[in-house]
């Protein structure tokens, strides 16, 4: 199980950077990006419900329920918005600027979960949650991170809203399957993306294409491990492995780009490798 949410971690890596190379690079409006991404995310998770679809799947009584479906319209409430002020923070903002800031959301992840779902209040989870998530801001964190443009603010609410979705999926992975959870949530967001943006698909570009494509398959292999990770092993142990992807990034860039790796990031892995394996004990 552990394997496959460090899968998710790595599969992290290279999803901002394809998804700002797009964006920027690319001249991709955030609408259009939005709007094709979760058609991609929609016919990608489709396609693994399709194969990995489990035969005990929940009653429909249970799915249909008033209880549920707030929720459920809920999550998707709060997805559409942060993807939305992600997308914008994304295209607009150094990557990373926008990486600092979205390393506070396993603060947030973890508070939150602990807070509204009981099965999550363990006491060495939570230290050990809290030891990872300060020892990714404090390793990575340099003084210009101190001022917020209105695109900082944005993202700032988009990891608040990220924090609480993953609460309700936790919630409402107890009734759906995580596959069928995962495709009607992309495909509700495709088609709400799809009436705000109305794009024209013949003016996109190959390029374009090809990096949503990209983010499209990255973003379904990070989002069904992580909803795996919630199912399987809860939200905090699952948010404290996934936020192994930024060291990662800096073994690459170590062994593929020969940078310099400092000591204050050394001290960051070894700390939070040793966090992690106590708390999976």
């Amino acid at each position: 199980m552990v394997w496959l949410i460090f899968l998710a971690a790595t599969s992290d890596i290279g999803y901002d950077i394809i998804a700002k190379w797009t964006l920027k690079k690319q001249k991709l409006s955030a609408g259009y990006y939005n709007a094709l991404l979760f058609c991609v995310l929609a016919i990608f998770s489709g396609i693994v419900w399709y194969f990995f679809a489990s035969p005990n799947n929940p009653s429909n009584h249970e799915i249909l329920s008033f209880k549920n479906l707030g929720l459920f319209a809920l999550m998707i409430a709060l997805s559409s918005v942060w993807n939305f002020l992600n997308t914008k923070a994304l295209k607009h903002e150094n990557i990373d600027n926008y990486e600092m800031i979205y390393m506070v959301a396993p603060l947030f992840t973890v508070l939150f979960s602990i807070i509204f779902i009981a099965s999550e209040r363990n006491l060495n989870h939570f230290i050990a949650a809290m030891i990872v998530s300060l020892t990714l801001i404090l390793t990575h964190i340099r003084k210009r991170h101190f001022s917020f443009s209105r695109y900082d603010l944005w993202l700032i609410g988009a990891v608040v809203l990220i924090a609480l979705e993953a609460v309700i999926i936790k919630i409402l992975l107890g009734v759906w399957s995580l596959f069928s959870l995962y495709f009607y949530r992309t495909l509700i967001e495709a088609i709400i993306f799809l009436l705000i943006a109305k794009p024209h698909f013949k003016t996109v570009t190959k390029k374009q294409w090809q990096g949503i494509l990209a983010v499209g398959l990255l973003g379904t292999i990070y989002k069904i491990s992580q909803y795996v990770g919630y199912d399987q092993i809860g939200v905090t142990l699952t948010t404290m492995i996934l936020v192994t992807s930024p060291f990662m990034v800096l073994v690459l860039d170590k062994f593929l780009l020969k940078e310099k790796l400092h000591l204050k990031y050394i001290v960051g892995m070894i700390v939070i490798a040793l966090t992690i394996t106590w708390a999976l004990r």
